[in-house]
């Protein structure tokens, strides 16, 4: 499966790079805004699971990539968190159009400098009913909730970047509770913003029948 998988990246690269060499063979390179991006990863066996419905790296965390000569100098690098929703409105601004409709976007142009979006924080969800889980993180912690059957899980992603200790197995630590409590608190507010009515009662999120 992984080397299936491989080829088939393979052909989308070589693929990319004939696109690329007609925007340079045209003088419309410079002119171009290029993204590489994916709409999710594969977990492939990390953790012993597969495929792509649950809120670790090997899944969620996918490459971002821009070339604009206009907005960004070669080689620089932007630690701030960044996703998907943010596509759309870095479209608009650097086609200096106006977003035409009256509700709040989740995402942000990535050339904004001082926008309102928090890019300290990174919040993921997926699914509905127990099916649903939410994910929130910030650069070291990655607090996750699974509505189905109230579980969470806590990972020191510093010091367990492969997401294999869920912190929260057993845990009498106070400055990681406190971490917890924390995280699940934003990640409420996330989901009283941005999701259908019915996940958050009493200011936080419910627990359903476990899946």
């Amino acid at each position: 499966a992984k080397q299936l998988y491989y080829s088939a990246i393979s052909f989308v690269d070589y693929n990319i790079g004939r696109i690329l060499d007609q925007l340079e063979e045209s003088g419309q390179i410079d002119n171009t805004l290029i993204i590489f991006t994916s709409d999710h990863g594969e977990m492939f066996g990390d953790n012993g699971t597969f495929q792509k419905f649950l809120p670790y790296d090997g899944l969620c965390k996918i490459p971002f990539i821009a070339r604009f000569p206009k907005y960004l100098e070669p080689g620089t690098v932007d630690d701030r968190m960044v996703d998907l929703n943010d596509l759309f409105p870095t479209f608009l601004d650097v086609a200096e159009v106006s977003y035409p409709a009256n509700f709040w976007l989740p995402g942000e142009s990535i050339f904004l400098k001082d926008g309102i979006k928090d890019r300290k924080y990174q919040y993921v969800e997926h699914n509905k009913d127990n099916k649903r889980w939410v994910s929130l993180r910030n650069k070291r912690y990655k607090y996750n909730y699974y509505y189905g059957g109230g579980k969470e899980e806590l990972f020191d992603l510093k010091n367990d970047p492969k997401e294999q200790r869920n912190l929260l197995f057993n845990c009498n630590n106070n400055e990681l509770l406190d971490m917890k409590n924390s995280l699940r608190m934003k990640l409420v507010q996330y989901e009283k913003t941005w999701v259908l009515n019915g996940y958050v009662v009493n200011n936080d999120v419910i627990k359903l029948e476990e899946y």
